[in-house]
C-alpha cells in the first residue's frame, strides 16, 4: 500500500517556519488511518463531564458524516438532534482540548480548492485512477472530497489533469 504524506491545515497561529527549505510549503490535512481507533473503531474510552464519549478521531469521523457545516449546525444538532448520540459532546472544544483543531476539522468541512489541489499536486500522482484508488481505499484526508470535480465544480475545477497536476504532453506532427 503506498504511504501517504501527513498533513495538517495550517492556522493563523502555526509557525510556518517549521518547513523544511527543500520542499514547498503545503497546507497540512490532518489524516489518521481507521487502525488508529482500534478494533472496534471507537478508540479508547473517555469520560467528560462524567459521561463516556468516543475519543477524538472516531468522533470527528462521525461527526464528519452528518454533513454540518458550521458551529450553530453542530449546537442544533447537539440540543435538539441527537437522538442515541450521547457518545459525541456538546461541547467538544472542552472535551477534546488539545486535539481539538477547529470546527472546520470537527465538522469535516472540505478544504478550499487551492488547498486541495496543493494537496494532490504534492502526491505526484501520474494518473486520474490513482486518485480514485486512494478514494476508494479510504486514504484521502477527511476534508479532501474523494470526488473534487463535483465538489469544486463552480469554485476553479479545471479537470483532473490540472488538479492533479498531470502534464499535457504535446505531439509535434511533421508534414510530409
Amino acid at each position: 500500500m503506498r504511504t501517504l504524506p501527513r498533513f495538517v491545515i495550517l492556522t493563523a497561529s502555526s509557525s510556518s517556519s517549521s518547513h523544511d527549505s527543500t520542499e514547498p510549503a503545503l497546507p497540512r490535512l490532518d489524516h489518521e488511518p481507521d487502525s488508529a481507533f482500534g478494533a472496534h473503531g471507537l478508540g479508547q474510552s473517555r469520560t467528560h463531564r462524567g459521561r463516556r464519549i468516543l475519543a477524538f478521531g472516531p468522533a470527528r469521523k462521525f461527526v464528519s458524516h452528518l454533513s454540518l457545516r458550521t458551529e450553530e449546525d453542530f449546537h442544533d444538532w447537539a440540543i435538539n438532534a441527537r437522538r442515541g448520540a450521547v457518545f459525541i459532546p456538546r461541547d467538544p472544544v472542552e472535551a477534546y482540548g488539545e486535539e481539538w483543531q477547529g470546527w472546520d476539522d470537527f465538522l469535516g468541512t472540505p478544504v478550499d480548492f487551492e488547498t486541495a489541489r496543493r494537496y494532490a499536486r504534492a502526491l505526484r500522482l501520474t494518473s486520474q485512477q490513482e486518485w480514485w484508488t486512494l478514494a476508494r481505499d479510504g486514504a484521502l484526508p477527511h476534508r479532501v472530497p474523494e470526488r473534487p470535480g463535483q465538489y469544486y465544480k463552480n469554485r476553479g475545477w479545471m479537470g483532473y489533469d490540472d488538479f492533479l497536476g498531470l502534464r499535457e504532453e504535446t505531439v509535434d506532427v511533421k508534414e510530409a
